[in-house]
């Protein structure tokens, strides 16, 4: 699985971006005068037939309408992109709130189902597909919803920076100043509903099928082994695919629970049924896999230090050197590591629209 994600990751064509100048507008601007970037407001001015402008312009939105609005409108332009679908998902589900609303509910399972089905293999729209079939109690749909074999995909993370930094490459304003503004929006995405995922594995696992009630004991265990090896390749599948802002922190803390849970369960689906070596086994692999996630977090992987860098030296310069202008500032900031990275990175050529779509 993980050699499969990397091979496609590989051989999708690729170009690398093309560092721009600041506009004249602001290039002569003095960092204590510098306004802050608002380069994909600009951008999408320039470009209102770009699928990524309307996805960035979803994503970000402050309101739920426009949020849909722009990502419904990214699908129409773009609709084999997976990562339009799993927004769409999260934006109602946000919606729906803990009074978990039906409409929002329902709204979001449509777009989970649509997406599965033209997206089989996107692992990330089958967990959040596997999550609302639960919370409606279709239990044995949700439980196919994992019987998907090979699922690649994460949760779009990786995605997004190569429609950032393909977007801003497209409309010439790749550059170290409107680098902070890619960071923020990458910042701005929400992380999946884990812990209410979490809570309805048991439900998943145990609820007997009204024709076969007693067949728990397979079913059970065969659920639970199934999201142990799903935790697993999402644990892995960020290994050997191009990251900019982000280790695949996100890919792996899913992973870790989704396999814990699985242990847990295992564990006493075990010692439930007389299999007292079973269960020890499993319960010395699930406290092995809590000593390795408890150490990975210990290293706050969450927290990129070439991230947090570039944001702080940008804040040095504009403290200790305010009169120096935003080109000067820029042509420095090019030495800096995030910048070094991200002049490096490629983004997928299939990105860019096709040129009948694209009349601006």
């Amino acid at each position: 699985m993980l050699l499969s994600l990397v091979w496609l990751s590989a051989c999708r064509p690729r170009t690398q971006p093309a560092p721009s100048p600041q506009p004249s507008s602001i290039a002569s601007l003095t960092l204590s005068e510098a306004p802050p970037s608002g380069f994909l407001a600009q951008i999408a001015t320039w470009h209102p037939h770009d699928w990524r402008v309307h996805y960035l312009l979803g994503i970000t939105a402050p309101n739920f309408e426009d949020k849909v609005a722009h990502l419904r409108r990214a699908d129409s332009l773009n609709p084999q992109e997976p990562c339009i679908d799993y927004m769409l998902v999260l934006a109602h589900l946000e919606e729906a709130g803990e009074s978990d609303d039906p409409a929002h509910r329902n709204q979001a399972l449509q777009y989970s189902q649509a997406g599965v089905q033209q997206h089989p293999r996107h692992a990330a729209l089958h967990l959040l597909h596997f999550y609302l079939l639960a919370r409606g109690g279709e239990v044995p749909e949700a439980r196919q919803a994992l019987n998907i074999p090979d699922l690649g995909g994460g949760f779009c993370y990786d995605r997004l920076e190569e429609i950032l930094i393909g977007l801003y490459d497209r409309a010439g304003r790749f550059n170290p100043y409107a680098l902070m503004e890619m960071a923020e929006i990458y910042r701005s995405v929400p992380l999946p509903p884990f812990e209410i995922m979490m809570d309805l594995l048991y439900a998943i696992f145990l609820e007997p099928l009204e024709r076969r009630p007693y067949d728990i004991r397979i079913r059970g265990r065969d659920a639970a082994v199934k999201l142990y090896n799903l935790g697993y390749r999402l644990r892995t599948s960020s290994q050997g695919i191009p990251v900019l802002f982000s280790d695949g922190y996100e890919h792996v803390t899913m992973g870790y629970m989704l396999q814990l849970k699985a242990a847990e369960f295992l564990t006493l689906h075990h010692r439930a049924f007389g299999d007292t070596l079973q269960s020890r086994e499993v319960f010395s692999a699930l406290m092995e896999l809590q000593s390795r996630y408890l150490e990975y977090l210990s290293r706050r992987p969450w927290e990129s230090s070439l991230l947090d860098n570039f944001f702080s030296s940008w804040e040095d310069l504009a403290s200790t050197s305010p009169e120096m202008t935003l080109a000067e500032a820029d042509s420095l900031a090019t030495t800096w590591p995030l910048w070094r990275k991200a002049a490096d990175f490629r983004y997928p050529v299939q990105d860019e629209p096709p040129a009948a779509t694209r009349p601006d």
